[in-house]
């Protein structure tokens, strides 16, 4: 994600489902209930996990929450590699597997985002075809 920590990648994801204490595909699900995505301002998972625990402490409906750290996360990509997109873009990894992710860099990066077919393989498989350069 970055040079400096993984906190914008699939592990800012697993710590808010963790402290939510929900699966994946639940946090998935309420993304996409959302009316009004929260801002999330941090991308250091110390902090944000603070400032998730403020957001609901606030009364911000859990769904807007949950869209607001997909949303968080899109546009940390979009402003570390967003000059560097041109379409067609393809996400890969494990997060492609959250639809919710794909719509927020869809937004995030005012392009279509097309998920790999089994994304969390991806690295894997690149990994096994490359000739070891």
């Amino acid at each position: 994600m970055n040079d400096r920590c993984a906190a914008g990648t699939g592990r800012f994801l697993e710590m808010v489902a963790a402290r939510l204490e929900m699966n994946w595909e639940k946090l998935s699900e309420l993304g996409r209930q959302s009316r009004k995505p929260a801002i999330i301002s941090n991308v250091c998972v110390v902090f944000a996990e603070t400032e998730i625990i403020g957001l609901l402490a606030e009364g911000k409906p859990l769904p807007d929450v949950v869209a607001g750290v997909q949303n968080a996360i899109a546009t940390r990509v979009s402003a570390l590699a967003g000059r560097f997109i041109a379409p067609p873009v393809y996400f890969t990894g494990g997060v492609a597997l959250l639809p919710g992710m794909a719509r927020a860099l869809e937004e995030a990066l005012s392009c279509p985002i097309h998920v790999a077919p089994q994304p969390q393989f991806t690295g894997a498989l690149g990994a096994a075809l490359s000739d070891g350069a």
